[in-house]
């Protein structure tokens, strides 16, 4: 098994409508970021990937069928195991909250395994956790798709948006019960991401506008107020053009047109990168005039990447997490990852991070001792990136 080649993926610009992010290969030519970023998903103390076969592979914690693999052995694998089902996927989804997977085949067909609390996994009647890939209810064709403890949102290649699972985050009024199959959301407008944190949903409108609804614990919505939101959407404050949107639990990280980062929601452990541990109702920026071209978020920390290769993190340093090999503290300011890496896309778990490198080689650091999600073949904590072996 081989992993992704930057080399034979499409060429791209960068831009909102296509979330494309150009990034320079050192003479071996350009691939388009939406792609790449799709193949990787670190999650809840598990991860997956697709490797350049098209095979999807798995690990970490599986006592609810989180890897896929078919078995209902309630255990932890350590290194990755395929998905079960011999499915072409093109794109897998995982957040750090996440206990369910989701992936999008060749036909744009949504499938979804694991924890199926609130009607997650889009099985009408049916909320039994799957041990192997189910197709999501509704025939749709699916851009991507994002979840958070059984709220869940997600695109269509049409740009509409649709969310199911937890009521509160889907801004129709109700404040509680549950969704069981996937139905539109939204405002009137074009989207082309979301992101669901716990009881709240932000969308990225196509023209760069955030539209948020929900729960606004620590102000989480970014609409400058603690009030909720479940009738409507209201517009991310501050004015920017964004290119992405990232959740985590109680806050949500987004990249403007610039480069610049910017958090709202819960600081408690520096997860804004805004210097302290205040939380805000508005973006605040993240520190130390960074110019990234991709972010990620796990529970309570947060990666950005650079376009020269470099990955900065802030946040919780809860077990090495932020893997610059040194912090045994709370960052509120973003510290660099430790080695001389060109680091082509990450994605962030709860308390772990993955990142793909340039010439398609997977490396890994954060919480590996209790369920393995580095999948490395070890149960071993990692404070610095580390080769995820077999892989290279």
């Amino acid at each position: 098994m081989s992993l992704i080649n930057p080399k034979n993926i499409n060429s791209g610009e960068r831009g909102i409508n296509s979330q494309e992010i150009r990034i320079d290969t050192e003479g071996q030519g350009f691939f388009k970021y939406d792609i790449l970023e799709k193949m990787l998903a670190a999650a809840y103390f598990c991860s997956s990937m697709i490797d350049s076969a098209g095979k999807t592979w798995a690990w970490g914690r599986h006592d609810s069928g989180e890897v896929g693999n078919g078995s209902t052995a309630y255990t932890s694998i350590h290194s990755p195991v395929e998905v079960f089902g011999n499915h072409r996927f093109k794109g897998v989804f995982g957040d750090g909250t996440s206990r369910h997977r989701y992936a999008i085949d060749e036909n744009d067909r949504l499938w979804a395994w694991g924890d199926g609390a609130n009607y997650a996994l889009g099985q009408v009647g049916d909320f039994s956790d799957k041990w192997y890939p189910h197709s999501v209810r509704g025939n749709y064709q699916w851009a991507n798709v994002n979840s958070c403890q059984g709220y869940i949102s997600g695109i269509l290649l049409n740009g509409a948006a649709y969310g199911w699972g937890g009521k509160m985050a889907l801004g129709i009024g109700e404040a509680t019960g549950v969704q069981e199959e996937p139905i539109i959301i939204g405002p009137a407008a074009t989207f082309i991401k979301s992101a669901t944190v716990y009881a709240a949903t932000i969308l990225l409108g196509d023209d760069g506008t955030l539209y948020a609804t929900g729960n606004n614990e620590n102000g989480k919505l970014g609409i400058g107020s603690a009030a909720d939101n479940n009738t409507g959407w209201t517009q991310v404050s501050g004015g920017h053009t964004w290119v992405d949107i990232r959740p985590g639990y109680y806050h949500f990280i987004g990249l403007d047109d610039q480069g610049q980062a910017w958090g709202w929601g819960l600081g408690s452990s520096g997860q804004l990168g805004s210097g302290n541990l205040n939380n805000s109702s508005v973006p605040v920026s993240v520190t130390g005039n960074h110019s990234f071209v991709q972010i990620a978020c796990g529970t309570d920390h947060a990666v950005g990447l650079k376009e020269n290769g470099e990955c900065w993190a802030w946040g919780d340093s809860y077990r090495g997490k932020l893997g610059d090999g040194v912090s045994t503290t709370d960052k509120p300011d973003p510290v660099l990852v430790h080695g001389d890496h060109k680091f082509a896309v990450v994605s962030c778990g709860g308390n772990h991070t993955l990142a793909f490198d340039r010439n398609g080689r997977l490396w890994g650091w954060g919480e590996n001792a209790v369920y393995g999600a580095l999948g490395d073949g070890t149960t071993v904590d990692r404070s610095i990136p580390t080769l995820i072996r077999g892989y290279a």
